[in-house]
């Protein structure tokens, strides 16, 4: 996942005012704008939800009075710290208390919470109500949140990759348009790289949604994959020659074309580096990409540019992070948390966080259309929206293998990432043995003998 940190909001204000409050009672009633449906009587219901921090949830978090007063259920909304948040999340899955009515999934973990049934399908409710408008949603997060036809989660948040650049740096240098692949890329940062500025700002520290988010886009770029023929073969293939090709790759632009310490780079330094000139390229999520355009916060904000992520000899494979609303199995409220699901990831919810701060990675086709949405990120001509949106739709659902086992195997496999671009380990001898730990893992699953 990639949850990041940004400055304190205030109380969203009220924006469009909901145009069709619901009774007390339910009754039936529907809120066109933001989804709220009455169906059965759950006014008096009361809510537990848990969210990951991140923009959109302080968001929803600081709208939900609205969704009490139209609905008539109380919710108690918990904005918590990635880590945290699962753990308080899994126990409640893990003890069935009921406690917990709404959790905040990722895809990376979707397969584990449904194969242990800690979450409820939402195809019937979806049936049920029409005002969903789930072919508003874009195709990408929904196919992440599915599995076998059904859906487990509506999308909240689709982040994808795309790549910024300085353009007075690349003027300077006398290039005339950014690098569409990996090897040109190579040759910018051979280009512009300088003790002022140094050309590349890369996410690398040990994580499966940290280096894990970076790292397979070259890998899958250079024609590389982590198992023999996902899902039908699940041999693990980590240390085959097109995957330690890319991790070559990878490793000299982070130790040679990045700043000091970049190792161990999260996307706070990331952030950090761009925007106060110490890098002149990165390759990182729209939800970091669009902060490069904040004016007051990044200086050179108005000489930033936006392209699609590099391809390599095997194509193009930009990141993708997709994060969705569940109902916990154990809810006893489960009418009620869907109407809240439904409200949280309505058009005119996106809408409002989305003008309120800076937030691109809604997942309504309806909201990267909307005027005022294009009006506000009507960065580099309006091609920030553009080319996230192709982005997200030629995104690979199985970037990260949708299996229950990933995050255990993201880490394993980033941790050597990790020691092999800070100098510990070869490329080769760091997948080798990441293959052997991934082997085993997937040996004890089931998947192979």
């Amino acid at each position: 996942m990639t949850t990041r940190r940004m400055k304190s909001t205030g109380v969203l204000a009220a924006g469009v005012a909901l145009s069709m409050m619901m009774t007390a009672c339910g009754g039936g009633n529907t809120d066109t704008k933001t989804g709220a449906s009455g169906g059965g009587d759950t006014s008096g219901a009361t809510l537990n939800v848990v969210l990951v921090d991140n923009v959109n949830n302080r968001g929803i978090s600081e709208l939900a009075p609205e969704f009490e007063k139209a609905t008539g259920i109380k919710v108690n909304v918990n904005v918590l710290g990635q880590d945290v948040a699962e753990k308080r999340m899994q126990l409640d899955f893990i003890g069935k208390t009921g406690d917990l009515d709404v959790a905040y999934m990722s895809f990376t973990l979707m397969q584990k919470w449904v194969k242990a049934g800690w979450v409820h399908p939402l195809d019937d409710f979806v049936k049920a109500s029409p005002d969903v408008n789930i072919d508003d949603f874009a195709k990408a997060p929904i196919d992440s949140l599915s599995i076998n036809g059904k859906l487990w989660a509506l999308p909240s948040f689709a982040e994808t990759g795309l790549m910024a650049y300085r353009t007075d740096i690349f003027e300077k240098n006398g290039i005339t348009a950014p690098p569409d692949t990996w090897d040109q890329l190579k040759e910018v940062a051979q280009k512009i790289h300088s003790k002022e500025t140094s050309a590349v700002a890369l996410r690398a520290k040990r994580g499966q949604g940290i280096n894990m988010f970076i790292f397979p886009s070259m890998m899958w770029g250079f024609g590389g994959s982590y198992f023999k023929d996902y899902p039908n073969d699940m041999t693990p293939v980590l240390d085959r020659t097109e995957n330690v090709k890319a991790l070559e790759y990878y490793m000299d632009l982070v130790k040679n074309y990045s700043p000091s310490g970049a190792g161990n780079y999260s996307f706070a330094e990331v952030i950090s580096a761009y925007q106060q000139g110490n890098a002149a390229i990165t390759v990182d999520g729209t939800s970091i990409i669009t902060q490069l355009f904040e004016e007051g916060k990044s200086k050179y904000a108005a000489q930033t540019k936006v392209a699609l992520v590099p391809q390599g000899p095997s194509g193009r494979s930009p990141m993708i992070a997709v994060h969705g609303l569940a109902i916990s199995e154990s809810s006893k409220n489960k009418e009620a948390a869907f109407k809240f699901i439904k409200w949280a990831t309505s058009a005119d919810i996106q809408k409002r966080i989305a003008l309120k701060d800076y937030n691109l990675d809604f997942t309504r086709v309806s909201v990267s259309e909307d005027p005022d949405i294009k009006k506000k990120y009507n960065f580099d001509n309006g091609n920030l929206i553009k080319l996230r949106t192709e982005s997200l739709n030629i995104a690979r659902p199985d970037y990260r293998p949708l299996i229950p086992e990933w995050a255990e195997i993201g880490d394993l496999i980033a941790a050597q990432v990790n020691g092999a671009v800070n100098g510990g380990v070869g490329a080769e001898a760091a997948l080798k043995e990441a293959n052997k730990q991934v082997t085993e893992v997937i040996k004890n699953a089931g998947y192979i003998k």
